[in-house]
């Protein structure tokens, strides 16, 4: 969660069996919570959506051309910035 901390909704007790498995789980978690990748996802998406409105503003004259951009942009952005080790 943003702000470091690690929470542990109910649907995964199930999932882990027993306190191990959690502990496992947890470990992990705070792993990332230690490593800041919530706010490294974060840094990414804000710098996708700059370069979509500097794509917007610079194109901003013909609304065919900046929809024909915001077509092309959105998926490439998912696919380029934002997916890389996403599941």
């Amino acid at each position: 969660m943003p702000g470091g901390k690690v929470v542990v909704y109910s649907g995964l007790l199930p999932v882990t069996q027993n306190e191990t498995a959690l502990a496992i789980v947890l470990g992990h978690e705070i792993t990332h919570a230690v490593a800041g990748h919530g706010r490294e996802r974060m840094s990414q998406q804000m710098l996708a959506q700059g370069i979509q409105v500097a794509g917007n503003v610079a194109l901003g004259n013909n609304p065919k051309t900046v929809s024909i951009f915001n077509r092309v942009y959105g998926p490439t952005a998912q696919i380029g910035v934002l997916l890389p080790y996403s599941r």
